[in-house]
């Protein structure tokens, strides 16, 4: 096992020109270099390698990473061996450890759960009635048995106990159960409750095939209600949103925020950690963004914080009382006090990850909002 920080030093310390140039008919322009793609045969210069980001890219073919990515591809080596090539043309010398662990992994048990219940949510997707709306919506998707067996997605159906009660049975307690993370516990004194319910369910495994976790899709009459950030956009471009708040976000489109799972599965390194995001905008530019796209005036009144709170308070017990929810609420009023801002460096530099501007986001989610009828 190759150590992260000697990795990183390799990284840093490479002459990635150099390498690829091996390769490729580099020409310096600008801080840059240009040749031919290797990758999709390219003639023309469209390939570009940045020393100062230790990394290159294709703008045709859309191939990119760093120089062990490049290796990997070009040379066909595993990444362990990239590393080592790269730390010997570097003049760094690689002093592997040993990766050992003595007695079971203290996370077998909650391995046990999380694998019995994928099974149990595989069995509800293509065994069970109340999966049909779940296997209606993978057709309409293009994804077969095979592929969905392939990625062991499931289905958690929208009831309480059934998926409680099976694990009791074979012998997982709540509290297993919920260490898992297959159960939460609303309130003391309260019944736990299945963390997933009326949704797709995406199994995550880790690099030797555990089960250690699940993402899920929404299914069904949930699934028709905007996200907040999708409210907010809604709410903007239809002239709804009078004044605004000075805070800001990480916009991205969710185009490439799949794209970017795709890459990170292809060139991510394991236990690595990457932000897949886009452009840091304010919220004064994302609503002027928006308004520019539907055709109408952006709001100017900027509210201070302190008067947004109250309304904040006011929406939300009348959101109570009415059992209906308000456009402002609580928790984003409080999260509006800090900017979101996020970098994709990382992501950037080691998967070759690449986000378009918001505003194609914009434009192709109002067109979307279109279509659905929630805008005229």
């Amino acid at each position: 096992m190759i150590p992260d920080d000697v990795v990183e030093r390799v990284r840093e310390e490479a002459d990635i020109v150099q390498i690829i140039g091996e390769h490729v008919t580099l020409k310096r322009m600008g801080t840059d270099y240009r040749g031919p793609c290797p990758f999709h045969q390219g003639t023309h210069p469209n390939f570009s390698v940045s020393p100062k980001k230790h990394m290159y890219y294709c703008f045709v073919c859309k191939e990119g990473g760093d120089v062990f990515t490049f290796l990997t591809k070009r040379l066909g080596l595993d990444w362990p061996g990239a590393v080592r090539l790269v730390a010997s043309k570097s003049g760094i010398e690689i002093r592997e450890v040993e990766s050992q662990r003595s007695g079971p992994d203290p996370r077998e048990p909650l391995w046990e759960v999380t694998a019995t219940a994928a099974e149990y949510f595989r069995r509800m997707l293509w065994d069970d009635e109340g999966g049909q709306p779940a296997r209606d919506y993978l057709a309409s998707r293009g994804i077969d048995r095979p592929t969905a067996d392939r990625f062991g997605i499931g289905y958690a159906p929208p009831a309480i106990g059934f998926m409680r009660s099976h694990l009791q049975t074979l012998g997982f307690d709540d509290a297993r159960q919920i260490a898992a993370g297959v159960l939460t516990q609303p309130e003391e004194g309260r019944e736990p409750r299945p963390r997933f319910r009326g949704r797709l369910i995406f199994p995550i495994f880790d690099s030797v095939g555990h089960t250690v976790g699940f993402g899920g899709r929404l299914i069904g009459p949930g699934d028709v209600k905007p996200t907040p950030t999708g409210r907010l956009v809604l709410d903007a471009a239809s002239g709804r949103m009078p004044a605004y708040v000075d805070t800001g976000l990480n916009i991205v489109h969710v185009d490439d925020v799949a794209a970017g799972h795709l890459l990170a599965h292809q060139h991510g390194r394991i236990g690595e950690r990457y932000i897949l995001g886009g452009e840091d905008v304010t919220l004064q530019q994302i609503l002027a963004q928006i308004a520019g796209v539907a055709g109408r005036a952006a709001p100017r009144v900027r509210l201070p914080y302190a008067a947004v709170l109250p309304i904040a308070y006011v929406a939300e017990a009348l959101s109570r009382l009415s059992g209906r929810s308000g456009r402002v609420t609580l928790e984003g009023v409080r999260m509006a006090r800090k900017r979101m801002f996020f970098s994709s460096a990382r992501a950037q530099r080691e998967l070759g990850y690449r986000s378009r501007p918001p505003l194609e986001a914009f434009a192709d989610a109002i067109a979307w909002f279109r279509e659905q009828g929630y805008l005229r």
